[in-house]
């Protein structure tokens, strides 16, 4: 946020409500952003990222000759898919541990994640 901040993209601040806007909106008047809208656009864009080097991925894979090395580069993809699976579990595990928190406590405000 301090970054933002210090790049004059941030229009207002209220708790975990802040909203930045880009450079270009906040030159044309244009409505600011939520950080949630720009952090479920930027998750987008990086689902989208991902689909394409997976099938990128996979791709090579299929076309490479040997088949030992095709057999390393799948082996290879398969650890990493897992590492990211893990990852996106804890991700998971603790935006629901959150919740659970916030309901059980009357008057929580905000998230910070």
């Amino acid at each position: 946020m301090r970054q933002l901040a210090a790049e004059g993209l941030i229009v207002s601040r209220q708790g975990s409500g802040s909203f930045i806007c880009p450079r270009d909106r906040a030159e044309n008047g244009s409505h600011p952003i939520t950080v949630d809208q720009g952090a479920a656009r930027a998750f987008k864009a990086a689902m989208d990222s991902l689909d394409q080097v997976h099938g990128q991925a996979v791709s090579a894979i299929w076309t490479m000759r040997e088949r030992q090395q095709a057999s390393e580069c799948s082996a290879e993809l398969i650890a990493k898919l897992r590492e990211l699976a893990e990852v996106a579990a804890n991700l998971q595990n603790e935006a629901v541990t959150r919740i659970v928190e916030r309901e059980e406590t009357p008057h929580a405000k905000g998230d910070d994640f």
